[in-house]
């Protein structure tokens, strides 16, 4: 789980990645932010966690919408061209490190939001494959129709696939002000701060109190 807490609007957060390669030999990886589901069970996605991890509460039973279809706030920052995208496949050789920095953008169309969704990692073994055409290339001319059958054989096989999944985390949370001399208007219906103005000062200055209301 990446937890970026809880923030305000307009921020753009950061959170680094670090995928390690443990094999013995070269693989491929695509890292991509979930773009398919709508929904997750709170239940599942959340149970393995305690409740004081997590930067908002839920109830049990429920279900919480994946943010990215919503609000497209996550991203994948390229290592390379530092571009912002929302998938990448490399190749690491074997027992290679790399970080990625994952980045949030906090929407800015509403006040409080609890955010979530997930990373998809999918290793790939496209090795059979590879090795095919190159014994295509070193087999006798002879025998070329042997050689067809047997690459059709394994470009027809399913290729070993590897999926992991990282939950990505967080709460909009803009700050509730309330100020301690507004007044609510009748005729306008709305909230006003009465102010005494000189006529006679070009320039006067205020002091308009502001209390705080959120919990944070």
């Amino acid at each position: 789980m990446i937890n970026f807490g809880k923030f305000v609007s307009g921020k753009i957060l950061g959170s680094t990645l670090q995928i390690t390669n443990i094999s013995n030999q070269d693989q491929i990886i695509e890292l991509s932010v979930d773009q398919s589901a709508e929904n997750y069970s709170c239940d599942e996605i959340f149970g393995p966690y305690l409740r004081e991890e997590l930067p908002y509460e839920y109830a049990d039973g429920t279900n919480i919408g994946n943010s990215e279809v919503s609000m497209k706030c996550w991203f994948i920052e390229n290592p390379v061209t530092k571009d912002l995208v929302k998938s990448i496949v490399i190749r690491m050789s074997a027992g290679c490190e790399k970080e990625f920095i994952i980045v949030m953008k906090a929407p800015n169309d509403r006040p409080q939001f609890n955010l979530a969704s997930f990373l998809t990692l999918k290793l790939t073994d496209g090795t059979r494959k590879r090795k095919s055409h190159l014994e295509k290339r070193l087999k006798p001319a002879e025998e070329l129709e042997d050689i067809d059958l047997d690459v059709l054989s394994v470009e027809n096989a399913p290729l070993k696939e590897e999926e992991m999944r990282v939950m990505l985390i967080g709460r909009l949370e803009n700050p509730k002000l309330k100020c301690m001399r507004e007044l609510r208007h009748s005729e306008t219906d709305c909230n006003v701060i009465p102010l005494g103005v000189k006529i006679s000062q070009s320039q006067q200055k205020f002091r308009i109190p502001f209390k705080n209301l959120s919990l944070t």
